[in-house]
Order: structure tokens, then sequence, then C-alpha cells
């Protein structure tokens, strides 16, 4: 930055009135604004006619083109103009250019200096963060320009400034065109995954109608060959029993593939739920099984919270269902389901049962779907269900977890926020 040497002590606060009027006169604007501002302010305080900020324009440094003019006291259009010829080419070659008088006969091939009647010319030049030259700032004037005050050094002060401010300009360039590219690329996967939920939502109607209607067919003809086995080999009746086992296996199939499209498709609204009540009428529907098997259900108080009353009933069922089904030979399932805050706005609900267990390297591929740690002749299941449960938690935006010892037991630990986004609170 330009130093300035004052002859006096009123010249150095006259100097010193003009750089503050400047500043202050530009201090609030950014942008085109405060390029605007910028050369109005100047040409006032350097009491001159013309002053302009130019940008050089394509590969060679040819052409101009002006981001802010200032013309016979009010803003003017921007133009174009060519360097050939003009005080400006010697500009933008590095370095500052002073022309106190007599600037047409110095530069006869400019004609833009005869139509504006210039007499005296003074250009700095700009560069860009790499000190390459990107543009000039330039003040003009039909007489010489007054020499109260060094106008060389006012005008590199401001250049610095000018020259700060186009850096910003083109970083904001940057990143809007990233914000845009951003907006565009959400737009494009929100578009995607729309037509790829009305893919997933078309195919659970077929799922539901076009794939069911022929294994009702399948099981109504299987059953009726059943009553018809007295006449039947041992052979023939096993392979009657084979087909009515496998076809119930796919109805069970398709019904947990629709239930879990239902996930990714379909929501209700959120809402403030009582636990306990869920529990209670997922028990119910469970009464048959608990009963079989001769478990016992402990419950301790569990807590209100938002959610999807349907997908937390499913859930329950999932995880208290898997309890019973993977309990030990000759032990009575015991099944213990409690929750406790965890201090961030979250419920963490447990469901402990004394089963079969498992290798705790298989924790994170139970959540996948399809997938068995036990042959289906064993137990049976579609291998869906843990990853059915862990969807309606992720729905929920809360997490689940597993632990297990073989021959000991299982717990699933479910965090879930008491208060969510996405629920309708009418109070």
């Amino acid at each position: 930055m330009a130093v300035v040497v004052f002859k006096d002590i009123s010249e150095r606060k006259y100097a010193d009135d003009v750089l503050k009027q400047i500043v202050v006169g530009t201090s609030a604007a950014i942008g085109d604004d405060f390029l605007k501002a910028l050369v109005k302010n100047l040409a006032t305080s350097l009491r001159v006619k013309y002053a302009f900020i130019g940008e050089l324009t394509g590969g060679k440094p040819e052409k101009v083109v002006t981001r802010a003019v200032w013309a016979n006291g009010a803003l003017a259009e921007n133009f174009e103009y060519g360097l050939k010829d003009t005080p400006c080419e010697n500009v933008v070659s590095n370095k500052a250019c002073y022309y106190p008088n007599d600037v047409q006969n110095l530069f006869p091939k400019d004609l833009l200096l005869v139509e504006m009647g210039v007499e005296s010319y003074l250009g700095v030049p700009l560069y860009d963060n790499e000190k390459k030259g990107r543009g000039l700032l330039v003040v003009l004037h039909d007489a010489e320009i007054p020499e109260s005050i060094d106008p060389q050094a006012i005008m590199q002060v401001f250049a610095n400034r000018i020259e700060a401010e186009l850096e910003r300009h083109d970083a904001q360039m940057k990143l809007d065109k990233h914000l845009n590219d951003l907006e565009r690329l959400v737009g494009e996967r929100t578009a995607a995954l729309e037509t790829s939920n009305q893919n997933l939502s078309e195919f659970a109607f077929i799922a539901s109608h076009d794939l069911q209607e022929p294994l009702r067919k399948v099981i109504l003809f299987g059953d009726r060959l059943g009553e018809l086995n007295r006449g039947l080999d041992e052979k023939s009746r096993d392979y009657i029993n084979r087909m009515q086992g496998a076809t119930v296996r796919m109805q069970d199939l398709i019904d947990d593939l629709l239930l879990f499209s239902k996930l990714t498709t379909y929501s209700s609204p959120f809402v403030k739920i009582d636990c306990n009540k869920i529990i209670e009428g997922t028990l119910s529907d469970l009464e048959a099984r608990v009963n079989e098997s001769r478990g016992t259900i402990n419950v301790d108080k569990l807590p209100d919270i938002e959610a999807d009353s349907f997908q937390m009933r499913q859930l329950f069922q999932n995880l208290i269902g898997n309890a019973l089904k993977y309990r030990k030979e000759d032990v009575d399932p015991v099944i213990n389901i409690s929750a406790q805050p965890d201090g961030n706005g979250n419920v963490v609900i447990k469901i402990e049962d004394n089963g079969i267990g498992f290798d705790e390297k298989y924790k994170d591929k139970i959540f996948q779907l399809f997938q068995r740690l036990h042959g289906k002749n064993a137990y049976g299941g579609t291998g869906m269900g843990l990853a059915i449960c862990k969807k309606i938690v992720e729905h929920h935006s809360g997490s689940m977890t597993v632990d297990s010892t073989p021959g000991v037991g299982t717990a699933f630990q479910v965090s879930l926020p008491k208060k969510h986004p996405l629920s309708e609170r009418t109070g």
C-alpha cells in the first residue's frame, strides 16, 4: 500500500478528510454497490469528471469491461472497449500511469478520449490473489487533475480495497454455483427417490394382489388334497405337507416385504403414545404364543413418546416374538421390558430374554435383510423381522443395539426421542 507524503499540516488534514470521505461513503456496501459507491466518492473527492473500474476479458489482455462508471456527476452505463493504443494498455502492463495533461495528443488513436473531452488521465492496475493483472481503476478529467493531494496514492489505497472486493465476489460466485449445483443434485436425488418410492408402492400393490391370489389358491387346493389324503401313500402326503409349508413361508415373506416397503413409502403422523398400552396390545396379539411357551413377560413402567403407534406395535411384536421363538429347550422363557432416560431427551427401552443367545460377532449381521443365524427347519421365519425393527427405529430418528451371550440370552436396546420433530402437536 502506498504511503502519502504531505508538504504541510493543512495538506495532511485535507488528505485525511478525502480518505475519510471515501471510506465512509463505501463502508456499508459490498459487491456492485460498493464499486458504484467507490467511483462516485473517488470522483467527487478528487474533483474529476470521470472514474471507472474495469476488468480484463478473455485470456489475453485485449479488452476491458467496466464494472462501475461515474461520468459528469452521475453513475453511467457500463461499456466495453479495446486496450490497443490507449493509456489503459500501459496500466494493465502492470504499472500506474499518470498523464497530467495533453493525453489526447499522446494517444491520438484513442477516440474515446476525444469523445469524452479528456485532458488528464490517472490509472492504477488491479491484481488477483496470484498477483496477476485482472483490471484497472481509472480517473479522467477535462482539465489537469487537482494535485492538492497525491491522487496516485489515494488511487492505490482504494485499488487494494477493490481487489479484495473482487476476490470476495469471485468466492461468492463460486459458492453460489456450488450451492446451486448442490441444490440441483438434491433435487435430482429427491426426484429419483420419489420415483423409487413410487415403484416400490406399485410393487407392493402387485405383491398384495397378483402374488397373493395364486398363493391362496395353492393353499386352498393343498387343503383339499390333504382332505383326500386317505388314499395317498406316505410319500405323497409328505409332498403335500412340504408344498403347504413352502406356500405358507412364501406368504409370510410377501407379508414382511409389504410391511418393509410400507415403512419406506407410508407413515402415520407422529403423536404422543403410551408405550404401556402399546405393550398391552402387543401381548394380547401374542397371547397364544406366550401361553404355548409358558412364557413370563415382566414389564416396568414405560414412558410416553411421540411416535407412529402402528410401527411401535410392530417393533415390540417382532422383538417379543423373537424372544419367545429363540427360547431354550425345557426352559420357560422370561422376558423383561424396562426403560430409562439417557439424559439427552431420549428414552432407552430394553427387551431382555433368557433364550439361546448368539455369538456377538453376528450382532451387526442380524439386522440385515434375509439374515438367519439358525436353520429354517429349527426356527421358522423370513429373516426380515429384525431388519424391519431397525427400519422402524431409524424412521423414528433412533438407534438400536444388541448384546448377546450364547446359552444365556439376548438384550435389545432401543433408543428413541421422547419428543420427535415430525410429531403433530396439538397443545
